[in-house]
């Protein structure tokens, strides 16, 4: 899969954070989705992200489990993430690929035990 599919789906309408030209730089997230895209669940989980596209409200961090199986396993966890770091003062919000795999855990178009099955957590 091309990483223009991911900018399209993923990066364009939910990450406040991408910047054209630079799509090789892509969340943990990003890449855990396009690795479920390549899976049985590629049609559901594109009518999930396609509809109300991006966040209608403030994301915060509340779930020990995500930071843990996603947010830890990220490149940009320890050196450019606000949104998880502790001391960060004022709101950040969390990546486009944080947002989406959040909303597609909501909707049940992926549970932990697929991710988990996709890569190995």
């Amino acid at each position: 899969m091309k990483n223009r599919e991911i900018v399209k789906i993923l990066c364009l309408p939910y990450c406040s954070f991408y910047k054209e030209g630079k799509e090789e730089m892509l969340c943990f997230c990003a890449e855990l989705l396009m690795m479920i895209l390549e899976s049985d669940k590629r049609e559901m989980v594109i009518d999930v992200l396609s509809s109300n596209k991006g966040p209608t409200e403030k994301v915060y961090y509340q779930d020990r489990q995500s930071l843990e199986h996603l947010c830890s396993k990220c490149g940009f966890y320890i050196t450019g993430c606000d949104f998880t770091d502790p001391d960060f003062k004022g709101y950040s919000p969390p990546c486009g690929g944080y947002i989406a795999i959040m909303k597609l855990l909501r909707a049940h178009a992926v549970s932990w035990d697929k991710i988990s099955s996709v890569v190995k957590l």
